[in-house]
C-alpha cells in the first residue's frame, strides 16, 4: 500500500458508509424525498426511493467489503448524479430540502412553518441546500481520487493487528459521524442562522 493509499482509504470507506446510512435512511423514510423529486419531474413513488436507497446500501456495502477501482469509480458515478440532482434542485426549487438522508434535521421541515411561509425560510433551505452540495462535490473527488489511485477494503483491515485495526475502525466511526452530521445537522443549523440573519 502506498502512502497516498493509506490516507484516501479509510476517507473512501467513510465515503461509503454514508452511502449506506442515506440509503437506509431512504428506506426508512422515503417519503422525505418524494418533494425533491416531484420538483425534479423524476416520475416514480415510494417504491422507487426504496430501490435507490437499497442500490445505495448495496453500492456502499460493496465498496466497502470489495474496495477496486471499479467500486470507487461506482461511487463516483452515484456522486456525480446526486450533484446534478442537487444542483438542479438548487436552480428550479431552492426552497425544497432534498431529503438526502430520510429527512434526518432537515431544514425543510423547519421552514415549512411560520419561517417557510416567507422568503427567509426559503433562502434559509436554499443556503442549507448550497452547503450539502459543497460536501457532495467533495466526496465525488474522495471517489474520483480512489478510483484513480486505488484502495483497499475489508480484507485489508483483517490483516491488521488487531490494536491498529480497532483503531481505525474506530477512527472510521468518528468520521463517518462527523460526516453524517455535517451532511444533516449542520446545513440545519447553518439555515437557522441564515434565517435569523435575515
Amino acid at each position: 500500500m502506498t502512502y497516498v493509499q493509506a490516507i484516501l482509504t479509510p476517507i473512501f470507506q467513510t465515503v461509503a458508509a454514508l452511502l449506506i446510512v442515506a440509503g437506509a435512511s431512504k428506506l426508512r423514510r422515503p417519503t422525505a424525498l418524494l418533494g425533491a423529486r416531484a420538483a425534479l419531474r423524476i416520475p416514480g413513488g415510494v417504491l422507487c426511493v426504496r430501490a435507490l436507497g437499497a442500490a445505495e446500501v448495496a453500492l456502499g456495502a460493496g465498496a466497502i467489503l470489495a474496495a477496486s477501482a471499479g467500486t470507487a469509480a461506482a461511487c463516483a458515478c452515484a456522486s456525480m448524479v446526486f450533484t446534478v440532482a442537487l444542483i438542479r434542485l438548487g436552480r428550479v426549487a431552492p426552497e425544497i430540502a432534498c431529503g438526502c438522508f430520510g429527512g434526518a434535521w432537515e431544514s425543510g421541515r423547519g421552514a415549512g412553518g411560520a419561517a417557510g411561509a416567507g422568503t427567509a425560510g426559503a433562502g434559509a433551505v436554499a443556503e442549507a441546500g448550497r452547503l450539502r452540495l459543497a460536501l457532495n462535490m467533495l466526496a465525488l473527488a474522495v471517489c474520483t481520487a480512489a478510483a484513480a489511485v486505488g484502495v483497499h477494503g475489508l480484507p485489508w483491515l483483517v490483516r491488521l493487528p488487531s490494536v491498529q485495526a480497532v483503531a481505525v475502525v474506530a477512527g472510521i466511526g468518528g468520521c463517518v459521524f462527523c460526516a453524517y452530521l455535517c451532511f444533516t445537522a449542520l446545513p440545519a443549523a447553518w439555515a437557522a442562522y441564515a434565517g435569523v440573519r435575515r
